[in-house]
């Protein structure tokens, strides 16, 4: 009887310990990373999971790959192939990364030691926002044998930092939802943490800033102090200082970026997710042990813009490009002038437009200006104002007025074009004695050759061999008919040279000389490393070349129409090339994407050799 308890107590005791160990593995596999399993002798074991399955905006999480092999389950170190990753809709994965081996020894039943070797992966993943998301199996071959783990899907769920809430702030002003082409839009985003905390490390993560296809960055105007801002890396950020803000009777330090940008060309303009990351100075230790430390994080929501383009509708054969909504001013110096002295006639216009990208007026393609001269133009740009100044020269006293200068413009407000008018300018002009009708000449008048007087000449004899005889009577030159015959071929044909020269233009022309001093003017205007002074001499060189404005060369990407013609694809493609690396520079605050005044240089001499 005795011998019959104390078996039912062993048996009682060993269901107990094995039911208990049945509990403890069943709760271990309801967490997302995988308890540590040995692999028994030749055999192979993967286990993968999450290194956490609920973790705070902008906090690192992982999946973990363990590959265990037995003796006999092939070699530590190798053997291990990662197939393709899964596509999750809002998470992005990095590559798998190593880390680390270990080794085990243990006991089998027979008293025999086995080694287990246990290799540990991770690949990191990288969620777009808070959510619940949802991460298919991976797939990995070990020494041959392809594994699918785990059986179910990774569950991940990210979750907003309440405690960020109370410490930090990050906010943007509301984009627009569309734009046109060519329209400027403004991004300005504040942030900014407690007054009362001191930070050890702040980083700004704005991955869209000077990645956004098919958009330029505009000047700027700021106020204040400017700071450079972590942005990640080595990376820094200019960024002006706020004064402090008072929430709900907290006061925080603020800060803000403003960017002016334009699209210049139909598409969508995306804002991905931009976090504002925040390391207090961590809480104080002993003498030996660090404080303890943490980050902070606070996200702002991914947006877009929808880039239209500008209506071929009602265009009018007179728009060069204005796109905005402005206003236009004029103004002189001195409106009392004599004839043939210049009146300084400023046109201003000021609003929100692309101001920098369109040609100025051309007066002299205006009728109603007709009796004046035009000198000289200075075009001075600004973000918000641009100031375009003539030297308009009246040529007769009956001029009473500078007629309005039209410019069509394409209104965003309204979607349609309109015509911007200046208003007629009152002028008094006073005749002088030496002005007459025209106060610089009369043009293209052509002075009539002298009169030739020709006489016969005949050869007289100046010694015993002076000159030749034949038959006793001195030989005569040519007569006056053939001489005066040899004067009229050679002005027809001086004339007939001169017409054929001008056939493609006067070559003494201010054009034509402007023209064949190009490629001179930039060696000499190359000197600088300024980005903003290569890409003015750049647009000089070409505006020369074709007999256009430097303006309108400022943001076109390709050398297209007649400008083209003839012109090689390497030519082409040369061009589209300095021209994305000059605005990038110029207008995107990438100085390094500047191109080396040698690469301009031999641009400019392989189209001048093809003839631009």
């Amino acid at each position: 009887m005795p011998k019959l308890l104390l078996g039912a107590s062993l048996a009682f005791v060993a269901a107990f310990f094995v039911a208990d160990a049945a509990a403890v593995a069943l709760s271990s596999s309801s967490f997302s990373a995988p308890a540590v399993v040995t692999a028994a002798q030749g055999q192979t074991e993967v286990e993968v999971g999450l290194t956490s399955g609920l973790v705070k905006v902008g906090e690192p999480v992982a999946i973990r790959i363990t590959v265990s092999r037995g003796t006999g389950g092939g070699q530590a170190g190798g053997g291990v192939k990662f197939g393709l990753l899964p596509e999750v809709e809002g998470i992005e994965f990095g590559r798998p990364q190593g880390a680390g081996t270990s080794t085990y020894m243990s006991t089998d039943s027979r008293g025999r030691t086995v080694a287990s070797t246990k290799q540990s992966y991770l690949i990191e993943v990288k969620p777009s926002g808070a959510g619940e998301y949802v991460i298919p199996p991976i797939s990995l071959t070990v020494d041959g044998d392809v594994f699918v783990r785990p059986i179910e899907p990774m569950q991940l769920k990210i979750v907003e930092d309440l405690a960020a809430s109370d410490l930090l702030f990050m906010e943007r002003q509301p984009l627009p939802e569309r734009v046109y082409e060519g329209e400027p839009y403004t991004v300005e985003i504040d942030w900014g943490w407690d007054a009362g905390l001191d930070y050890e490390g702040l980083n700004l993560r704005i991955p869209w800033y000077g990645r956004q296809d098919g958009v330029v960055e505009l000047e700027t105007p700021t106020s204040g102090q400017v700071y450079d801002f972590p942005a990640g890396g080595n990376a820094r950020i200019p960024v002006v200082g706020l004064p402090d803000v008072i929430r709900d009777g907290r006061k925080f330090r603020a800060f803000r970026l403003r960017r002016r940008f334009v699209a210049t060309r139909p598409g969508t303009v995306e804002f991905s997710r931009s976090i504002f990351e925040f390391a207090p100075m961590p809480e104080r230790g002993s003498r030996f042990i660090r404080g303890r430390t943490r980050s902070y994080y606070r996200p702002l929501d991914p947006s877009s813009i929808e880039v239209v383009p500008v209506p071929e509708k009602g265009r009018p054969v007179t728009w060069t490009g204005a796109v905005g909504s402005f206003e236009a001013k004029r103004s002189a110096l001195r409106r009392d002038v004599d004839a043939g002295e210049p009146v300084d006639f400023t046109i201003a216009y000021a609003g929100e437009g692309n101001l920098e990208f369109f040609p100025p007026p051309d007066l002299t393609r205006l009728p109603a200006f007709d009796r004046f001269r035009v000198l000289g133009v200075n075009d001075e740009k600004g973000a918000y104002e641009r100031v375009i100044k003539y030297d308009l020269v009246p040529l007769d006293a009956s001029i009473t007025e500078v007629p309005p200068v039209p410019l069509s413009v394409f209104d965003t407000k309204s979607g349609t074009y309109v015509e911007l008018e200046t208003e007629p300018l009152p002028i008094r002009v006073t005749a002088v004695e030496s002005a007459g009708d025209d106060p610089f000449g009369v043009k293209n008048e052509v002075e009539a050759p002298p009169a030739v007087v020709l006489r016969d000449i005949e050869a007289r004899p100046v010694g015993s061999s002076g000159g030749a005889r034949a038959g006793g009577v001195w030989r005569r030159g040519p007569g006056a008919g053939f001489a005066f015959l040899v004067l009229v071929l050679s002005f027809i044909g001086w004339y007939l040279m001169r017409r054929f020269a001008r056939a493609g233009g006067d070559p003494a022309s201010v054009e034509a000389r402007r023209r064949r001093g190009a490629l001179r003017a930039l060696e000499r205007d190359l000197s600088s490393s300024d980005p903003r002074a290569l890409s003015a001499a750049f647009e000089s060189f070409l505006g020369a070349r074709t007999g256009t404005e430097p303006a309108e060369w400022i943001g076109r990407a390709t050398l297209s129409g007649s400008d083209a013609l003839g012109l090689s694809d390497e030519l082409k493609n040369e061009y589209a090339g300095l021209r994305r690396d000059l605005d990038a520079a110029v207008f995107g605050g990438h100085t390094e994407a500047a191109p080396a005044p040698g690469r301009i240089r031999g641009f400019a001499r392989l189209a001048v050799k093809e003839g631009l």
